[in-house]
């Protein structure tokens, strides 16, 4: 169907548009973290004010790193927000086999199950089909799949119920999560790698430790989780 084929081109180009993000503008802030540092540490004639340098560097470098991270949740968000009519146009294809494959039925019906929260599997497999614990446990979607077919149960309509019960907060954070962390983690290095640039001491950098470690925590804690959350 050509509105199935539109929307896989749609994300693949806002999947794309993430990657081309972090190739294009976190070495451009890396670059200018190195220009200012270098210039910050080589430059004797007026100390008090060059110190300054590696912590301008710091932020060119953060700025587009923590704007990255931002833009990839808005755009996942978006790619989130395709799965129920991809999942409503896989169940209206008919069962056809045309060369050269057939059309992709179960494409992103399997990805959306491979990727639901505990909570929501749980409430599909264990609420909506009733599957003893055991049984639900570690269910792949083949098996899901073959449940549906024994029952007669429309496996789409199914998983677009778990959409409507969770909504965006279905779906796992599929790697995000640990990148933020990541992000959190480089913000707090690079803080602190200026600090002892700037002012040279272990006392400043035990400040640039407590501050890096405050904006963190901010991001981790604050912004995060609320872009996280969909």
């Amino acid at each position: 169907m050509n509105e199935y084929k539109h929307v896989q081109e749609l994300r693949q180009t806002w999947s794309g548009f993430i990657m081309d993000w972090l190739k294009i503008m976190v070495p451009v802030g890396a670059a200018f973290d190195g220009l200012f540092s270098y210039l910050g540490v080589r430059n004797t004639v007026d100390p008090n004010y060059f110190c300054v340098f590696p912590v301008v560097g710091w932020l060119l470098f953060v700025i587009p790193l923590i704007t990255w991270r931002v833009v990839v949740h808005y755009i996942d968000r978006q790619i989130v927000g395709l799965y129920p009519r991809m999942l409503e146009l896989e169940q209206q294809m008919p069962p056809q086999i045309e060369p050269p494959m057939p059309p992709p039925w179960h494409t992103h019906a399997a990805y959306y199950f491979n990727n639901l929260t505990q909570q929501a599997k749980e409430f599909l497999l264990l609420k909506i089909l009733a599957l003893p614990k055991d049984r639900a446990h570690a269910l792949c979607y083949r098996q899901y799949r073959q449940i549906c077919v024994e029952r007669e149960e429309n496996l789409h309509q199914l998983l677009l119920k778990v959409w409507d019960e969770y909504g965006y907060s279905s779906v796992i954070s599929r790697g995000h999560k640990i990148q933020d962390l990541a992000v959190g983690f480089i913000c707090f290095v690079s803080f602190s790698i200026a600090g002892i640039l700037s002012w040279g001491s272990w006392i400043p950098f035990t400040i640039a430790i407590a501050v890096s470690a405050m904006l963190a925590a901010l991001f981790a804690f604050k912004v995060a989780p609320c872009l996280v959350n969909r």
